[in-house]
């Protein structure tokens, strides 16, 4: 099994939606995506709340490049989300 670990970084990315679909192209059929990003709002950790992505929006992101969600979990981690997706 392949796996892509991206944690705290895409919300740096300029053009997201052709990041993620290159990043679809470029991995095998199966593999597994794990993302990690600060969940939105004024939060003690992370970036400032403009530039946070929302845990929807990232959604439909993954979705519209390719990749489809897996599970979801929030409660693990006070400041961010986790999506566990596969292409």
């Amino acid at each position: 099994m392949n796996l892509v670990f991206i944690c705290d970084v895409l919300h740096h990315v300029k053009n997201r939606a052709a990041f993620l679909a290159r990043l679809a192209r470029e991995v095998a059929a199966g593999t597994r995506l794990a993302l990690i990003e600060f969940k939105e709002g004024d939060l003690p950790q992370g970036p400032p709340a403009q530039v946070k992505i929302s845990r929807r929006a990232m959604i439909e992101l993954l979705r519209s490049a390719g990749f489809n969600l897996l599970r979801e979990a929030e409660a693990e981690l006070p400041y961010q989300y986790f999506l566990e997706l596969h292409r």
